[in-house]
């Protein structure tokens, strides 16, 4: 499990524009998810505060593990969501498998109405999974 999530580090990571890299990031909270009956073979939830020179946010990475795939979504608000991606993965082995190959079978984000639509009702889930005293935090500008 802590190979996946570490994997799922680096796919955030690779989901980051790159004048977000040069920010200053605070993890304000990490939740596992998989008690949450969320995700069957595993997940955690991330709750960032992020500085950067245009303006400050927070932003939930939220990965779900599954035998054929995983699904990792990021979410970039402050008083409101303004950018969010979910990126649907499936495997050609059984996800422990230490060789396997990925492949992208879904990208959904905020342009489109129906993603727009999707992406913002999983927002609002995501955020009941953290402390709201710590997401009353991403609501100040």
């Amino acid at each position: 499990m802590k190979t996946h999530l570490a994997m799922f580090a680096a796919a955030c990571v690779a989901l980051v524009p790159a004048n977000i890299a040069a920010a200053k990031t605070t993890r304000l909270q990490t939740v596992n998810i998989t008690d949450r009956h969320m995700s069957l073979e595993g997940g955690e939830a991330r709750l960032y505060r992020i500085n950067d020179a245009r303006r400050n946010y927070c932003r939930i990475e939220l990965i779900h593990l599954g035998e054929t795939g995983r699904w990792i979504y990021v979410f970039d608000f402050g008083p409101k969501l303004f950018a969010a991606e979910r990126m649907a993965y499936s495997y050609n082995a059984y996800f422990t498998d230490p060789v396997r190959n990925e492949t992208v079978t879904e990208r959904t984000t905020l342009q489109s109405t129906e993603g727009r639509a999707k992406l913002s009702k999983d927002f609002e889930e995501a955020k009941t999974f953290f402390d709201p005293l710590r997401l009353a935090k991403c609501s100040r500008r």
